[in-house]
């Protein structure tokens, strides 16, 4: 059943049951299609697949996809202290956040870290940009992993370790490049794009003081990034080490990482992610004047046709005291010559048989 009240008797509703994006291996979209219920009076009247080129169609209105957006994040927000939900919205996560694909392995070569690490701190000193996150490894040594912009657009990964241990890690890395120190190698794989959006409008924590909402960044890793660029084939980063990850930064001095279907309580409010979701965009037409453009094609079409077969005649005539002479052009399939025969008969001339057959 329709989610919103029916106030007319003649409101149609459409509902998007699911948004599919097929690819190939290589990123190229292969097919783009919504599957649609629509509802009228509020009871359900058609189910369609529509596509770019293949709208459905009910009632004069025709229902066509133009857009496809492959990330969204579902979030939901309870208030614990009443246990209403204040928050649940599906987000579109349209923007791109620069974000490092980091490699990390011991001094036996195991591999203690190998993912794209979305930033979540601005830090800006003079004449450095820096934008980091602190990343924690399985012995509990606590690392900042950020990207340093470089100038000419260039952006190098800066990796400090926090806290006063003996050989501390202290590295600035290339793209591609790899160094090490404090018994680990860091290896800089390349620099990823990871879906991101900043919402105004995230209900923060009660004890956060100030207003009860403000500005959050989601962002959505571990996926293959492909919101803009789908329809031109590239992707950036692959999907590796299991779902997608969404961090929250904005909402306590420590970011939020969830998994689909995952909580987190901050105070009183409980954040959950509740998992990745698609989204499609529906264009809904209903042209009242097709029939009067359908007509003035066909008389266009008419027009056509009578211009080209019905011949065009033109007309000359000389009178003088020494008497009239008519003459004519047209098509050769005219008959033009019994055509002026018969005029000059009507106006009372003698025509020979010979000029008459003439054509």
């Amino acid at each position: 059943m329709p989610v919103f009240p029916v106030r007319n008797p003649q409101q149609i509703q459409v509902q998007l049951l699911d948004a599919v994006g097929t690819f190939s291996a290589d990123g190229q979209p292969l097919d783009y299609r919504s599957e649609l219920t629509i509802y009228r009076n509020g009871e359900e009247v058609m189910r369609c697949t529509s596509t770019v080129n293949s709208p459905c169609t009910y009632d004069g209105y025709r229902f066509h996809q133009v857009g496809y957006f492959g990330f969204g994040a579902a979030v939901q927000v309870r208030d614990l202290s009443s246990g209403n939900v204040i928050y649940s919205e599906t987000l579109a996560l349209s923007g791109r956040a620069p974000s490092p694909h980091v490699l990390i392995k011991d001094a036996t070569g195991g591999t203690v870290l190998d993912q794209t690490v979305p930033l979540t701190e601005d830090l800006n000193a003079g004449d450095i940009s820096y934008r980091g996150a602190l990343v924690s490894l399985p012995d509990g040594r606590l690392l900042t992993v950020g990207l340093q912009d470089a100038g000419a657009a260039k952006q190098r990964l800066a990796v400090l370790e926090a806290g006063s241990a003996p050989r501390p890690i202290a590295m600035l890395l290339d793209e591609g490049q790899a160094a090490a120190a404090g018994g680990l190698q860091v290896t800089y794989v390349k620099q990823s794009m990871t879906p991101s959006a900043v919402v105004a409008d995230m209900p923060l924590p009660p004890d956060a003081g100030g207003s009860a909402t403000g500005q959050a960044q989601l962002q959505l890793s571990n996926v293959v990034y492909g919101t803009d660029k789908t329809s031109a084939g590239t992707t950036a980063g692959e999907v590796s080490g299991g779902p997608a990850l969404l961090t929250l930064s904005g909402l306590s001095p420590q970011p939020l990482a969830l998994r689909p279907g995952q909580s987190a309580q901050i105070g009183g409010y409980q954040y959950t992610f509740l998992g990745q979701r698609e989204f499609a965009g529906i264009q809904v037409k209903r042209d009242r004047s097709d029939y009067v453009v359908w007509a003035g094609a066909t008389l266009i079409v008419l027009g056509l046709m009578i211009t080209f077969w019905v011949p065009r005649r033109r007309l000359w005539a000389k009178i003088s005291s020494a008497g009239t002479q008519l003459a004519g052009q047209a098509a050769s399939h005219a008959r033009y010559t019994r055509e002026l025969a018969a005029l000059a008969r009507e106006a009372g001339a003698g025509v020979s048989e010979e000029t008459e057959d003439d054509a």
